[in-house]
């Protein structure tokens, strides 16, 4: 799924390289079902994949015939990268929602010891990506990029995400901006006004790991703890 303002409603459209994507299946490391990691996504970033869930829901009971990756996918979008090196330049998925979750799913036949490492830069963090391990972190405001492997070597990948614009769409009332600022000036203005405030809030579903903990913690009808989480 995606949008943008120039449109009057959100679109999708599907990579159709079926013969290409069935030449990556035996790859160490490829993913089974191009879903994405619900598991881990939900147990780190609840909030956040509720938020997706939510709004992948509200755009699907709208229209119908707007299709996400998978049907058991948060995510509004994936990109299959078949390279057959894929490394990619620093960047930022500045389309994609600032405080959301982008998941990146390296697989391949190479060295992990020696490239294709994710470099992220505000982080100062360099992480080593063996084939078959994933990362989930938020693309639109860290710049990031990829160590390259070598000329012998194959290196793919999948990345799920949601655009922004799919968010945006749903805050003006499903439609594009320039309606929504004819029919319902005031809202529309207000809503500018506040981005500040919805950049915090978005922030604020980032959880530490203490309130991963009480949010995980199973609770009683007196809010007593009913066992205790392994550390």
């Amino acid at each position: 799924m995606r949008y943008a303002n120039s449109r009057n409603t959100p679109t999708w459209r599907c990579f159709s390289g079926t013969s290409k994507v069935s030449t990556i299946r035996p790859s160490p490391g490829s993913p089974a079902k191009l879903t994405g990691p619900q598991g881990p996504f939900r147990t780190w970033f609840p909030e956040v994949q509720a938020q997706y869930t939510k709004c992948r829901d509200s755009l699907q009971s709208q229209l119908p015939n707007l299709h996400g990756p998978a049907p058991q996918s948060s995510f509004a979008a994936s990109t299959l990268n078949i390279g057959p090196r894929t490394v990619c330049n620093p960047h930022q998925d500045s389309g994609n929602i600032a405080s959301g979750i982008c998941v990146d799913h390296a697989f391949g036949l190479f060295d992990s010891t020696e490239g294709g490492h994710l470099v992220l830069h505000k982080p100062h963090l360099v992480i080593r990506l063996h084939p078959g391990a994933t990362v989930l972190f938020p693309s639109a405001v860290i710049t990031h990029e990829n160590i390259l492997i070598h000329d012998h070597e194959q290196r793919m990948s999948l990345t799920m995400y949601s655009a922004g614009g799919l968010f945006r769409f749903l805050e003006q009332d499903s439609q594009t901006k320039s309606k929504w600022q004819n029919q319902d000036p005031d809202s529309a203005a207000l809503h500018d006004s506040l981005g500040e405030s919805r950049w915090a809030a978005g922030w604020k579903t980032f959880m530490t790991i203490e309130e991963l903990y009480e949010y995980w913690t199973p609770r009683d009808a007196k809010g007593r703890e009913t066992c205790t989480l392994a550390s």
